[in-house]
């Protein structure tokens, strides 16, 4: 698929399908976890970090957008997409098999950094595959989809927890294979000029070192407010 497609394309729907569960999946993440912490908890006989499973995810996602978006802009779109779509899945499974509380937060944190180039990415494939009058309607629907994630996560996340805590994990693996099968087949943008590596270093440069920045003064801001708070309790 290098342009964009008929309404009624099979090629199209096929890619905005994956496109759209693997944004619900992503959104998903960041809320089911809530309900699953006290059984997660129990399960590891652990209290004092338990609370990094759920900031972990988000914080990561959050810190790497600016380094996921501009990869797919340097690099090609379909590749990166996989790439991210497959770090997300790995996380999701270091999680489902955790044997250990910090085993379950690098699963966040890596289930995170994947999550950080899907959704940008989702959109940066619709923006290629559909025509100025299709692009809002498809656009809206991805971007319902995600903010649907976090209403329904609570409700799924008990459901799943009930059961086994580890499927609130697991349960990205089945949707993720529909995904990556999706972008496999069907997604096939046209080749952009591949830069040399001389030419990608000062770009890739700049985006690590604003997020290195940007992770010390956060986490020296947080020790600041950590000892502030703990003198006002005293």
């Amino acid at each position: 698929m290098s342009r964009a497609q008929p309404v009624g394309s099979v090629k199209l729907y096929s890619v905005l399908a994956g496109i759209m569960i693997a944004t619900f999946l992503i959104s998903l993440d960041v809320s089911i976890i809530a309900t699953a912490i006290p059984a997660i908890s129990t399960h590891f006989h652990a209290t004092t970090d338990i609370g990094w499973c759920g900031a972990t995810y988000p914080l990561t996602m959050c810190a790497l957008q600016p380094i996921s978006g501009k990869l797919s802009s340097l690099l090609s779109l379909r590749w990166t997409c996989l790439a991210f779509y497959c770090v997300f899945l790995l996380g999701s499974l270091i999680c489902g098999v955790a044997n250990s509380s910090k085993m379950c937060i690098i699963g966040r944190a890596v289930a995170g950094a994947g999550g950080s180039g899907v959704v940008s990415g989702g959109l940066s494939v619709i923006a290629l595959i559909t025509t100025p009058q299709q692009r809002p309607l498809f656009t809206g629907l991805v971007t319902s989809l995600y903010a649907l994630g976090p209403v329904v996560a609570p409700i799924i996340g008990g459901a799943l927890a009930e059961h086994n805590w580890r499927w609130c994990f697991l349960i990205n693996l089945p949707g993720g294979a529909v995904t990556v099968v999706t972008l496999l087949l069907f997604f096939h943008p046209p080749r952009n000029p591949i830069r040399s590596g001389v030419m990608l270093l000062p770009s890739v440069c700049t985006q690590v070192f604003g997020s290195l920045v940007s992770g010390i003064l956060g986490k020296r801001r947080s020790s600041v407010s950590t000892e502030v708070a703990s003198d006002a309790v005293l």
